[in-house]
C-alpha cells in the first residue's frame, strides 16, 4: 500500500529573516509560493527503507521541489517569514 500524502496550505515568503547556504533552502526568494507536502507510510521494511520522515517543500512560483528529513525543517522557520495565502 502506498502512503498517505499529507498537504499543507499555500504560503507566500514575505521576508527573509537571514541568508543560508543550506542546500535545501537557498533557492528561495521574497514572493515565492510554496506547499509543504508529506507522506504517512510504514517506516522500516514496509517504507522503502527510510526510517526518517521526509518532507518536501514545493515552490510553487518556481516550480521546483526540495526534500529533507522532517527533523531537519527548524531553521526554514527562523530564516524565513511566511504568510498564509487565501
Amino acid at each position: 500500500m502506498k502512503g498517505i500524502e499529507l498537504l499543507s496550505k499555500k504560503y507566500v515568503i514575505k521576508s527573509i529573516l537571514r541568508k543560508t547556504q543550506a542546500s535545501v533552502l537557498k533557492d528561495f526568494k521574497v514572493g515565492d509560493e510554496i506547499i509543504f507536502t508529506m507522506e504517512l507510510y510504514s517506516p522500516g521494511r514496509g517504507g522503502n527503507g527510510l526510517y526518517a520522515t521526509q518532507y518536501t517543500i514545493n515552490n510553487i512560483t518556481q516550480g521546483t521541489s526540495k526534500t529533507d528529513v522532517l527533523s531537519s525543517i527548524t531553521p526554514f522557520f527562523t530564516i524565513f517569514e511566511l504568510e498564509e495565502v487565501l
